[in-house]
């Protein structure tokens, strides 16, 4: 067999006896690496990303499905078998199930935003992802949302297409009902007619009153509160 690059009846790109998979780290940025071994374990995939120790690493294989599986460090699979095999490798010592439009995945870190989950399955940005609640109503997480895996069982996600939707919200202690989304601040001051000169304040969960500062992202969720007041600190 040559160097020359062929394509076998199954798909899989070779090149002479190498043969080619793609590796991501935890950006989910998927690099080609090319491997001799056709049958390589979860160690050989871990050191051609440049993991010598693979007791260090999770290594997952992403299956045609998109679900994801992990690969134990002497543990084989076949890069024959498909097209182009996936996989993903990141430094952590035990992973996370979660369950995400029927979808069985696993995940190293325990703090996946909602965007890195969507990416997962192959759901764009006219997706939502919602966190299934047996006692509370469905939880709509926005995308750069932190995810909270460690909990007991296992998490429960759908996603559907992005509609427009609305919170309330209170202003001066009157409700307003905004689109939600991020607003700047300069957004917020004209949505709620804020007197010019005037400061307006986010009122914490805590009580603690935040200035939203010139050119501030905000992205505003149910309930959230706000407050004007003249700059010297009196109330409008």
């Amino acid at each position: 067999m040559t160097g020359t690059e062929i394509a076998d009846d199954q798909g899989q790109r070779a090149r002479g006896d190498r043969h080619t998979v793609e590796i991501a780290g935890a950006d989910l940025i998927f690099r080609p690496v090319e491997l001799r071994d056709p049958v390589p374990t979860g160690r050989q995939i871990a050191a051609a990303f440049g993991f010598e120790d693979a007791d260090a690493v999770i290594v997952l294989q992403q299956l045609p499905n998109r679900e994801l599986e992990e690969l134990r460090p002497s543990e084989t699979t076949d890069i024959r078998a498909r097209g182009i095999e996936r996989f993903i490798v990141i430094v952590s010592d035990r992973s996370f199930r979660f369950v995400v439009d029927g979808l069985k995945l696993e995940w190293p870190l325990a703090n996946p935003t909602a965007m890195l989950v969507k990416t997962l399955i192959g759901k764009g940005d006219d997706y939502e992802l919602v966190q299934e609640r047996e006692d509370c109503p469905d939880n709509v997480i926005e995308d750069d949302e932190v995810i909270h895996l460690q909990g007991r069982g296992t998490e429960r996600f759908k996603t559907r297409h992005k509609t427009s939707r609305h919170v309330t919200v209170t202003y001066n202690h009157e409700r307003r009902v905004l689109e939600a989304r991020i607003y700047t601040t300069e957004e917020l001051l004209a949505v709620f007619g804020v007197e010019h000169g005037y400061v307006l304040d986010r009122i914490a969960h805590d009580g603690e009153f935040i200035e939203l500062q010139p050119g501030a992202h905000i992205r505003i969720k149910e309930g959230m509160a706000f407050v004007s007041h003249a700059p010297c600190g009196g109330s409008s």
